[in-house]
């Protein structure tokens, strides 16, 4: 199988460049307009996500929340790809402000999540 280097600027396969990774860069790119300077681990975290079967479509979802979310934490990060990655579940119910989204919090509550179970 070929190597290259690719725009996204890891080697890949270029037979296994996932279409993700490519529509990933090219909105972070138009957002931003910089290139991002995602590493090998990035890709890898990434990857690691796509492995446990989640769909594409949910992927891109919270991928368009972690780019929304107005917190000043995650635009301190970069808005990079392993961070996203490794805490997927927190773009679930949107984008993460400062403070839980009414969606986060309607969620919560229905699960009895944060709440002492003794009282």
């Amino acid at each position: 199988m070929a190597r290259q280097m690719s725009f996204l600027g890891a080697p890949q396969e270029i037979e296994a460049q996932p279409r993700l990774e490519v529509d990933m860069h090219a909105e972070w790119f138009r957002r931003t307009g910089m290139k991002p300077c995602w590493s090998g681990r990035d890709y890898s975290a990434l990857r690691r996500l796509m492995k446990r079967g989640i769909e594409r479509e949910e992927i891109w979802r919270r991928w368009l929340n972690y780019l929304d979310s107005p917190d000043e934490f995650i635009k301190a990060q970069g808005w990079g790809l392993r961070f996203f990655a490794e805490r997927f579940d927190s773009w679930a119910f949107g984008p993460v402000n400062a403070r839980q989204s009414a969606k986060e919090q309607e969620a919560r509550a229905e699960l009895n999540v944060g709440r002492n179970r003794n009282g």
